[in-house]
């Protein structure tokens, strides 16, 4: 679906990126590569559940909720007392009906810091809509943030 990710993975290796594949990020915890570590930072770029749906109905909006909520909730067992976890989302409608930082407070995490989306961070990154009739689609940044929550 996305032609270029092998050249992306290859030269996010080499700056020393660790990737783990077939990860279910709402049971992070189930992931024997993760489980038993603590990491000081944990990034999750845009997630989506990735059905070929309009975002604006409910069930889609609600099984994005049950994504960030799964991941939320196993990635603050995976970060120090100090860590943080950022997850970068848009939030111009139908995405602000994902309430993430509701989902957050929800498992006593605090929102450190809201920024835009930091693209100079990731100098090979592109983002790409779930499309089947044009894998190759993106998307705006500019309604993008990236929230950063720590443990309350």
């Amino acid at each position: 679906m996305f032609p270029d990710v092998l050249h992306h993975i290859r030269e996010s290796v080499r700056r020393g990126v660790k990737f783990y594949f077939n990860v279910n990020a709402a049971k992070l915890l189930e992931n024997a590569h993760l489980n038993g570590t603590l990491y000081y930072c944990i990034v999750f770029n845009r997630p989506h559940v990735g059905v070929h749906r309009k975002d604006t109905e409910d069930w889609v909006i609600r099984s994005n909720q049950k994504l960030i909520d799964g991941f939320l909730k196993n990635a603050k067992q995976l970060i120090t007392e100090n860590g943080e976890i950022h997850i970068s989302v848009k939030t111009n409608p139908p995405y602000n009906r994902w309430e993430v930082e509701d989902i957050a407070k929800s498992h006593r995490l605090v929102t450190l810091k809201t920024v835009r989306f930091p693209l100079w961070e990731y100098p090979y990154y592109e983002n790409k809509k779930a499309s089947k009739a044009d894998p190759n689609a993106t998307f705006c940044n500019k309604c993008t943030v990236t929230y950063i929550f720590g443990k309350a």
